[in-house]
């Protein structure tokens, strides 16, 4: 796993998971569901696919925000989801530089 570049890998796994997840809620909701299909058609008849269109954007944009930070956890080896590295501010603090916060 420690050669496998981050990108790459949450990529995959975002993309994993989506398709069982898209899988499992049309299997389970809208293909066994008559009132989903209504409310479907109700989204297509309002024009309301830009929202569907907002929450990929929002998506794509948490999807940066965390394999940018994954990244940066791994080359300052840093690994989630129990440790944070604080600076420490202060003339007492100027001396410890970063501390080591663990849950």
């Amino acid at each position: 796993l420690d050669q496998v570049p981050v990108i790459v890998f949450y990529t995959t796994m975002t993309t994993i998971f989506t398709c069982i997840a898209g899988f499992i809620a049309n299997q389970a909701i809208v293909k066994s569901n008559e009132a989903a299909k209504v409310k479907i058609s109700l989204v297509a008849e309002n024009d309301l696919g830009y929202l569907y269109a907002a929450l990929i954007v929002l998506k794509i944009g948490q999807f940066l925000m965390a394999s940018n930070a994954g990244n940066t956890r791994k080359y300052a080896k840093i690994h989630p989801p129990d440790q944070h590295v604080y600076q420490v501010k202060g003339a007492e603090g100027s001396k410890l530089g970063y501390v080591l916060m663990d849950y």
